[in-house]
């Protein structure tokens, strides 16, 4: 088995190397800059972290087994619908590159004119999202039982003791997601100082830390960071990016060891983190190839496919019970219910995993060369116009990024979707902003 799987990790290795140098050699050949902000580059890098490192270090250390499940024996299997998919995935964004003239052409001065027009207005709004995004979240955390200073001072000041884990208003943790693009066009209509901005992305920072969320603070501080960057047509340095990968290791180790301090409220010591405990909880949040292998093996031998019922989980997570009161918590069988049975509490599994459980590798191919397409439209429209929204709408899908490919939950997504780009939405349709 160890060979087979050597040799399996070996040939998914050869397959990111050839293409990560045809990649390079496009890029040569078409006299294109090296951008960090390219989407490619981003999942690519993580994809290679889930299904080439993570898998050799674990088959390493001898873990070989999963919620009492042997899995690695199911690795062939899973790389090979993962390479199948990583695959269309390129495709798709060689086809999204190919449009670029289209997207470069597109910069429609009308829209810059508007978004000059009604900028006092646009920060108004702005200003009324953010503080009604920020105040929504605290006071949902409030009720939780977790005071304001503890969430301010990263569980250092003002914790409670007692937390309540009431989901009667858990709808309003949702809103929380809008402080950033809420954020964003503060940021790019306001006139406030940097002073005020700066304590307002780290209020955001903190809130969203202390909720236990690494994902989402990554999409908060990575969306202001991407803004500011392309906004200015200017790109971080070498040694800059070097640091920031460092700091978000040390971020993500940092979420892991007291996550579970933080949802409680405890008293978060810091004196807990060493670099060994630092790399057990990031290699913590990259097991979740585990989940994934066990799930190509499961379905749809011993549990059938979803078949889009993921999909309109969606839509229906948004219909009020007064409106529907037997409606479902969930249309069909969750992927892990499938494979782990009732009793399972929660594992993580990347994008590619609900696109197979809901289709095959059908799915798979369909919606991986979607994923690809997509985010290279994105990069073009957010990086070659000079139109605010486009970079805006870029920087937050860049953030999200992370937890689009290492959270695979379609309800979720919808969820993030909606408050994320849902306030961008309404701002350039009310206002009359085409892009």
């Amino acid at each position: 088995m160890i060979l087979d799987n050597d040799f399996n990790l070996f040939l998914t290795a050869c397959v990111f190397g050839w293409v990560l140098f045809l990649y390079f050699a496009n890029q040569l050949r078409c006299k294109r800059k090296f951008d960090l902000f390219d989407p490619f580059i981003l999942i690519s890098g993580l994809y290679l972290l889930i299904f080439v490192w993570a898998p050799s270090v674990w088959m390493q250390r001898g873990q070989t087994g999963y919620q009492g499940i042997e899995v690695m024996e199911y690795l062939p299997k899973g790389n090979a619908v993962f390479i199948i998919g990583y695959i269309c995935f390129v495709l798709g964004s060689y086809s999204g590159r190919k449009k670029k003239k289209a997207f470069i052409i597109c910069d429609n001065l009308s829209n810059s004119d508007k978004c000059i027009k009604y900028r006092c207005q646009i920060s108004l709004y702005a200003t009324v999202v953010f503080l009604a995004s920020i105040a929504l979240g605290l006071l949902y955390y409030r009720m939780q039982g977790k005071g304001f200073m503890y969430m301010l001072t990263l569980g250092q000041m003002g914790n409670e003791i007692e937390i309540t884990k009431s989901t009667s208003f858990l709808f309003l943790s949702c809103f929380i997601r809008s402080a950033i693009p809420g954020l964003l066009m503060l940021v790019a209509f306001s006139e406030f100082n940097k002073a005020v901005l700066i304590l307002a992305t780290l209020a955001t920072i903190m809130i969203t830390v202390t909720t236990g969320s690494r994902n989402l603070t990554i999409s908060a501080a990575l969306a202001v960071i991407v803004y500011l960057y392309i906004s200015n047509n200017k790109r971080p340095r070498l040694r800059t990016s070097i640091f920031a990968i460092v700091i978000l290791y040390i971020f993500v180790g940092f979420v892991g060891i007291y996550r579970g301090v933080m949802l409680s409220g405890g008293t978060i010591d810091l004196s807990a983190i060493s670099l060994q405990s630092l790399l057990d909880a990031f290699m913590y949040n990259v097991e979740i190839f585990f989940p994934f292998y066990n799930l190509v093996e499961t379905v749809p031998q011993k549990a059938g496919f979803n078949y889009g019922l993921g999909f309109l989980n969606v839509f229906i997570q948004f219909i009020p019970r007064a409106i529907w009161p037997g409606k479902p918590a969930t249309l069909g069988t969750s992927a892990l219910s499938a494979v782990y049975g009732s009793s399972m509490g929660g594992a993580a599994y990347p994008n590619i995993g609900s696109f197979y459980y809901e289709f095959g590798v059908p799915g798979v191919i369909f919606l991986m060369y979607q994923f690809g397409y997509r985010t290279q439209k994105y990069y073009w429209r957010g990086t070659t116009s000079k139109e605010k929204f486009r970079q805006i709408q870029f920087a937050i899908m860049f953030g999200y990024l992370f937890q689009f490919v290492c959270r695979s939950s379609i309800a979720s997504w919808g969820i993030d979707i909606a408050f994320m780009f849902g306030p961008i939405w309404i701002a350039k349709r009310y206002w009359g902003i085409k892009s």
